[in-house]
């Protein structure tokens, strides 16, 4: 992004889609798409927010998940 450059709201939504997409396959490779699946759509929003600030899922919260503790 550089000073001057605009972008429409539609692109901005359309990478936004595209991007929710590709962390939320980084999500399911990491713990499993049956895994994910089972998830509420809050847990799988909660998670996918995570990995999109974070830039992954940290480990800590992999291991978490993959404890089968749901608390």
């Amino acid at each position: 992004v550089m000073q001057g450059i605009t972008v429409s709201v539609a692109d901005a939504n359309r990478d936004l889609a595209r991007r929710i997409g590709e962390f939320q396959a980084g999500i399911r490779s990491k713990i499993g798409g049956s895994t994910f699946d089972s998830m509420s759509t809050n847990q799988q929003a909660a998670l996918t927010s995570v990995a999109y600030n974070y830039g992954s899922l940290p480990d800590r919260i992999v291991a978490a998940i993959k404890s089968g503790n749901q608390e």
